[in-house]
């Protein structure tokens, strides 16, 4: 693996446990058995690395989860959504970076240049426009949906730990069994016809 994937990826990881204020150009390095100062070379600033971090998950979301071919259908959001939900198993590190950024960009957002989730989000409320039933919904219904979906997903991956300790391994096992069917239900939803 290149130097600079061995940064993101180190840096993935400490953002996602510790979060943007918690993690320290000095730990990713120290991980890395580098200096601080190859950091600086590669990114030149902690917000420019996490910044880099955040494109490679958006870019992994667009690439993984919106197919560029799917169809006008009632069913494309819900595929989509689908294969974020397997994603999102695959690649926790993402989701608790992501959850993180949510609760700790406040004040980072009021001056942020840069969205860099939004083409996902954007591709996402697309997929969501082309099916026929949501066709006559606003942006902010639209929009809506996308987020509680997503938020479904996320909770849920974030949680499965604190779930297993609540009521029993077995318990989140059968929630997991039934979950893609459930979400499927949700996606699908949500408009009043």
């Amino acid at each position: 693996m290149e130097t600079r994937q061995r940064i993101l990826a180190a840096a993935l990881r400490l953002f996602a446990e510790r979060g943007f204020y918690g993690a320290s150009m000095d730990q990713i390095a120290r991980e890395l058995d580098l200096t601080k100062q190859a950091l600086i070379h590669h990114f030149g600033t902690k917000e420019k690395l996490y910044g880099a971090v955040l494109v490679a998950i958006s870019e992994r979301l667009m690439t993984e989860a919106i197919q560029p071919t799917e169809v006008e259908s009632a069913s494309a959001f819900a595929d989509a959504v689908s294969r974020i939900y397997l994603r999102t198993l695959q690649h926790r590190e993402d989701t608790l970076l992501l959850m993180r950024e949510l609760l700790d960009n406040r004040r980072r957002a009021a001056q942020a240049g840069t969205w860099y989730l939004k083409p996902f989000l954007d591709g996402l409320a697309d997929l969501l426009r082309r099916d026929p039933n949501w066709q006559e919904e606003d942006e902010a219904s639209i929009f809506t949906h996308v987020y509680q979906v997503l938020g479904a997903i996320n909770y849920f991956a974030v949680s499965t730990a604190t779930l297993e300790n609540m009521y029993s391994v077995e318990h989140v096992e059968d929630m997991q069994e039934c979950f893609p069917e459930r979400l499927r239900k949700l996606a699908m939803g949500g408009v009043d016809t």
